[in-house]
């Protein structure tokens, strides 16, 4: 090619510094090696680069267009350097990571401003998904996660490759809308009434399992796409759901919403992060800071305010599709 990077960047530092010398200057080159090389690129190309009167260098029509779109492959060819650099660090360039379906992502989304501001990770690329794999601890193991946020403690094998820490328990509540039948019942619900009703799930969530009594056999069930839809339903008294208490916490106040008591009750499940030990580079090790926190859960779901305006999963949902399960 006839058009070299140093080319481009002595045309572009004699335009912004106003002269050969100027450009030599910022270089560190010798005039004569500015000189020479604006000479041997205007012989490459058989075109006239610069006005050759006055005192400052004028850029001809050709020169002004070379300026504008070598400025762009200047900016790429930088951007590809910085790229390089982060993945030359073992797994540092991406982070993937699954969220259960119950938790909001909009503190995600937060905490993904955060790490974008700081300058070594502004080339990395960022996953988050509420993914469709049956069982939150097969993420890392199944490579399709290096992390996962709300894991389930059920199950979690402890072996010397795979962690885990506590980030919070989810409080769950049984609730309906006021148009469903049994936002009239009083007292604790058996489970013979509580089998008769369908019962609405979350596609998508993959560790926030109803308690164990709550979602019998043979009980229907219609699984929706996410949070937002799923209090549609409630409100039109299709089905009743398991939810986080935090969650609903306004619309159970407002009467919006009824808590339908059980027998036994509900009981509160503890979730935690789960990845696979092991050097994933200084990306995954920003985040695994930030999310492994003993109250983290509390934290996303105790600000009522914030919750509402950024709960649905709408900015997380690619990947959640092909995959049912509860809310809770």
């Amino acid at each position: 090619m006839r058009i070299s990077l140093e080319g481009l960047r002595i045309i572009e530092a004699i335009h912004r510094r106003g002269s050969f010398a100027g450009a030599a200057q910022e270089l560190f080159r010798v005039p004569s090696t500015i000189t020479y090389g604006v000479q041997k690129l205007e012989q490459d190309l058989g075109l006239a680069l610069f006005h050759r009167n006055g005192h400052r260098s004028r850029l001809t029509p050709a020169g002004e267009e070379l300026l504008n779109e070598g400025r762009l492959i200047l900016q790429a060819a930088a951007d590809l350097e910085a790229r390089l650099k982060d993945v030359s660090r073992p797994n540092a360039a991406s982070v993937r990571i699954a969220l259960d379906g119950v938790l909001p992502c909009g503190p995600m989304l937060e905490l993904a401003r955060e790490f974008y501001a700081e300058p070594q990770y502004a080339y990395a690329d960022l996953r988050i998904a509420y993914e469709p794999i049956p069982n939150a601890w097969d993420a890392p193991v199944a490579q399709h996660a290096d992390l996962v946020v709300g894991a389930s403690g059920d199950g979690l094998p402890q072996d010397s490759r795979r962690r885990r820490q506590s980030i919070g328990r989810l409080d769950v509540v049984a609730v309906a809308g006021g148009r469903h039948p049994l936002a009239a019942q009083r007292g604790p619900l058996p489970h013979h009434i509580l089998r008769t009703h369908k019962v609405a799930l979350l596609a998508g969530s993959s560790t926030g399992r109803p308690p164990r009594t709550t979602r019998l056999a043979g009980q229907s069930c219609i699984a929706l796409p996410d949070m937002l839809t799923l209090r549609a339903a409630l409100a039109m008294g299709l089905a009743i759901a398991f939810v986080p208490r935090a969650l609903v916490a306004r619309e159970l106040e407002a009467g919006a919403l009824i808590e339908i008591k059980l027998e036994p009750a509900a009981s509160r499940s503890e979730l935690y992060l789960a990845w696979e030990d092991g050097p994933k580079g200084e990306a995954f090790e920003w985040w695994l800071a930030r999310l492994a926190r003993p109250a983290l859960i509390e934290e996303w779901l105790s600000a009522s305010e914030r919750s509402l305006q950024v709960l649905e999963p709408r900015s997380c949902q690619n990947a959640n599709r092909g995959r049912t399960s509860s809310v809770t």
